[in-house]
């Protein structure tokens, strides 16, 4: 699918509600106005209340949560002008995610303009889609990987084995009878899963249906119940229609998606080129396989070449060779492997059909993902505004992520610290029972306690002095004046931030590290 921006903002977002003064009377306040400056960062409104909007729980729960976040959000800031300062912008690996910030950003554009401004919904679609959001559906299902396995299942059900026994016989060991059941209402479920809705819909409560092909084996369904809400009120149907709105905007840009997606592969005529795969199959392999598993899949890590059997892993010779082409471009081995270690997809190991296949995707989603950006890039949309801004929040959150890390990293705790912290503390160390663990039975324990205190010793010394090393204002009055709005706003947003296409998995907009949870200064 093409659907590199999955979230949707269908109605008012914290900020369109401030911003326009939906809150506190006729009053505006622009979201461009900068609530807070850290060196050459600026922390607009716009900036300041979509990060909010998703800041992690324990800001929710301070006492002035906003300030809390603002606070976080200076360190972050902080600690990226340090970052860049030393240069860390320059690293391959901060380049290559930074890169792919921007490719991504870029196509959000391009969707924006090719699928997202061809949808239109009528008073009759969404009518329809809130019908279905009142009918709630309750179901259960066997899988197996096996065509033969479940058209056997189905075939015992026709004969009279209950469904109910069958679910428990085919239910995989240590696997709750909970994971393979299921409710929601039809909207949500069409959204979720549009082809196999459209194969089980029919069914009325307490049937079964046939095996139902899925993207990773075979499915039996059988629909426990079904049951419409009552009339709803007002505020509630307010909710439902905007959420029909959101889940049919999504439905129709998936189908156009699809089309988009096979015109651009049919223009390209893109192919997988065996040898590029047959390395890049070895490389995964070693990453993410036992050497049971390799020898049973029959990957070979060494290639035969004129001058003798040469491993695959670590060759620069083999990084060159082409794995997929188009008319336009052709990726090498190297780029997948570049592109893999950021998006970070999974491969499935189970069985070495599933592993082929699995790799077999990733290569194809490269190509779609190169084909697209290519796309985006001819027309100059990574010159956008919303491209260059939001980018600059990305490569600040990449930034500081980084550095981040190092500091992580420099942190060294010996064996007698350890040793020493639980001398002092032993009576924290006990089993289930109150019994106290020995030093070797609580050494984790111990890490993890003293790992915390030495980093925050760490990173309080070091947040004191950034902030004499950078210039820090924050406009007091606008972060009160918004504080005061959040608090008094009982206004519902409904606004979808989690992004699960793309690059590779993230919010919609970057917000503070949840390790500042730990953080006490």
């Amino acid at each position: 699918m093409m659907y590199r921006l999955s979230y949707y903002v269908v109605g008012l977002s914290l900020c369109a509600l401030i911003c326009t003064g939906a809150v506190k009377g006729n009053e505006t306040i622009s979201d461009t106005a900068v609530v807070a400056r850290v060196g050459d960062y600026r922390i607009t409104v716009e900036n300041l209340l979509e990060s909010y909007e998703i800041t992690p729980s324990f800001v929710k729960l301070s006492a002035n949560p906003l300030e809390t976040h603002l606070r976080y959000l200076i360190y972050e800031y902080l600690m990226a002008s340090e970052a860049e300062r030393r240069g860390y912008d320059t690293l391959a690996i901060t380049d290559r995610m930074i890169r792919a910030i921007e490719e991504d950003l870029t196509v959000d554009q391009l969707y924006r303009d090719d699928i997202l401004s061809q949808i239109t919904l009528t008073e009759e679609n969404i009518n329809a889609g809130v019908q279905k959001g009142r009918i709630r559906i309750r179901l259960r299902w066997i899988f197996t990987e096996s065509i033969v396995e479940a058209q056997n299942i189905y075939r015992k059900y026709t004969e009279g084995a209950s469904f109910d026994s069958l679910f428990l016989r085919h239910l995989p060991p240590d696997t709750p009878p909970e994971s393979r059941m299921y409710e929601n209402t039809q909207l949500i479920l069409e959204r979720d899963n549009p082809g196999l809705m459209s194969q089980i819909v029919h069914l009325k409560s307490g049937e079964v249906s046939e095996p139902v092909e899925g993207a990773d084996g075979y499915y039996i369904f059988r629909i426990d119940e079904i049951r419409q809400n009552p009339i709803l009120p007002l505020d509630e149907y307010t909710k439902l229609k905007d959420q029909a709105v959101t889940v049919l905007t999504k439905i129709r840009a998936d189908e156009i998606s699809r089309k988009y997606i096979q015109e651009l592969f049919d223009e390209e005529n893109p192919e997988i080129i065996p040898a590029g795969m047959y390395v890049i199959r070895a490389y995964l392999a070693a990453q993410g396989l036992t050497e049971e598993q390799i020898a049973e899949y029959e990957i070979p890590l060494e290639i035969m070449t004129e001058g003798g059997p040469k491993p695959v892993i670590h060759n620069p010779e083999f990084l060159s060779l082409p794995v997929a082409r188009n008319r336009h471009v052709t990726m090498t081995v190297q780029d997948y492997l570049d592109w893999f270690e950021i998006r970070q997809l999974q491969i499935k190991r189970h069985s070495r059909e599933a592993f082929n296949t699995s790799i077999l995707q990733t290569v194809r989603k490269m190509m779609q993902d190169r084909m697209l950006s290519d796309r985006a890039y001819e027309r100059g949309l990574d010159g956008r505004e919303a491209v260059r801004s939001e980018l600059q929040r990305w490569k600040a959150k990449i930034l500081y992520s980084v550095f981040r890390r190092t500091v992580q990293q420099s942190i060294d705790i010996t064996n007698e610290h350890l040793r020493s912290y639980y001398n002092a503390h032993a009576t924290r160390y006990v089993d289930r029972e109150g019994n106290p663990l020995s030093f070797d039975d609580a050494r984790d324990y111990v890490y993890g306690d003293l790992y915390l205190i030495e980093e925050n010793r760490v990173l309080y010394r070091l947040i004191r002095d950034l902030e004499a090393k950078y210039d820090v204002y924050v406009n007091e009055s606008l972060l009160d004046d918004l504080a005061q709005r959040i608090e008094e706003s009982e206004i519902p947003v409904n606004v979808i931030f989690y992004k699960p296409g793309g690059t590779f998995p993230r919010v919609a907009f970057p917000t503070i590290d949840q390790l500042w949870r730990n953080f006490a200064r």
